[in-house]
């Protein structure tokens, strides 16, 4: 069913297939979580050091520094779905390194 909207569907299309599991565990962590959310929290992270030095308001450097901050939940949260389906030590693991890059992406 075309929505007239191809964003929209393959944005929806990229949230339906990491939360339920559909992408490989590795891949979540590698590109989603390590390459893409890391680029994401460095781009925000200069983009808000660049609107402070252009003397915008605190709130406003605080704002955009905040952005990655529901895409970090959303990879944190299917990183640990899909490790609780992996089980064992790699799912201990798993969980462990998201919830590390969690702390420091959300910090940096």
């Amino acid at each position: 069913m075309a929505t007239g909207f191809p964003l929209v569907s393959r944005l929806k299309r990229y949230v339906l297939l990491r939360w339920s599991g559909a992408i490989p565990l590795h891949v979540l962590i590698v590109r989603d979580m390590l390459i893409l959310g890391t680029l994401l929290n460095v781009v925000t992270t200069i983009a808000s050091l660049i609107v402070l030095a252009a003397g915008a308001p605190v709130p406003l450097g605080f704002a955009v520094f905040l952005l990655p901050l529901p895409y970090n939940l959303f990879i944190f949260g299917c990183v640990w779905r899909s490790a609780g389906q992996v089980g064992g030590i790699w799912g201990n693991l798993s969980c462990i390194l998201a919830a590390v890059w969690l702390v420091g992406a959300t910090i940096l």
